[in-house]
């Protein structure tokens, strides 16, 4: 798994390196040219496209409900991104995270993880069927496998806030010690980029940092808030 996202992450940077970079901004910068338009359901249940957003500065990522490494990281970044800015600029920039994880990642499911997340409001968790989003995938250079080698997962929460994976062989043990979620099903492997998207509805910076800082994404967004 670990190998497989290795490579997928290589191939959206050397993608995004072979369109220059841009020293104004942190992330790569990508050739100007409309971003691939889709349209899902977000967590209300209600049908959104990513051009219902043009005028508005667009940050897209790629992440699913049950994944217990890389994606509760990512949200973590956009929730600290909404917090920085002001009022004026995050009435001007959207949000968006897509589904790698069609099976599971319900509306529910994705109303359930906004609002533990703390970005209920505060963006557009978008799930959909396998044939609506593998298209959605593709065009953002994604390539989402499922990992069977995992069954179970316990989700450690400690005080200091991170989160630990723990591999059984069934579910259970749920009520023992620290253990505040379980997770049934197996792992998706997938990158977790967050592509940039202009007011003119055109993609243009990736920001591919797996260790996200808050910093480099409230950077571009300003730059492209201000064009």
């Amino acid at each position: 798994m670990l190998l497989r996202l290795t490579l997928l992450t290589a191939v959206l940077i050397l993608a995004a390196a072979a369109c220059g970079q841009d020293p104004s901004f942190r992330g790569n910068t990508l050739n100007v040219e409309e971003a691939p338009d889709f349209s899902l359901r977000d967590q209300h249940n209600r049908d959104v496209g990513l051009s219902d957003f043009q005028g508005k500065v667009v940050a897209l990522t790629f992440l699913y409900t049950y994944c217990p490494e890389i994606c509760p990281g990512i949200t973590e970044t956009l929730r600290k991104t909404a917090d920085l800015l002001d009022d004026e600029a995050a009435e001007q920039v959207q949000l968006l995270a897509v589904s790698v994880d069609p099976e599971r990642d319900t509306v529910e499911a994705a109303f359930n993880y906004s609002r533990d997340t703390g970005l209920h409001d505060r963006w557009r968790f978008l799930v959909g069927t396998r044939e609506e989003l593998e298209p959605v995938w593709k065009a953002y250079w994604l390539d989402p496998s499922v990992d069977t080698s995992v069954g179970y997962q316990i989700v450690h929460l400690h005080d200091d806030g991170d989160l630990h994976l723990h591999d059984v062989d069934d579910g259970s043990g749920a009520s023992t010690g620290d253990i505040k979620v379980v997770r049934e099903g197996p792992l998706i492997s997938h990158s977790a980029p967050v592509f940039l998207v202009d007011r003119e509805g055109n993609r243009r910076v990736l920001l591919n940092d797996l260790a996200l800082d808050p910093a480099p994404l409230v950077h571009d967004l300003r730059i492209l808030l201000d064009e």
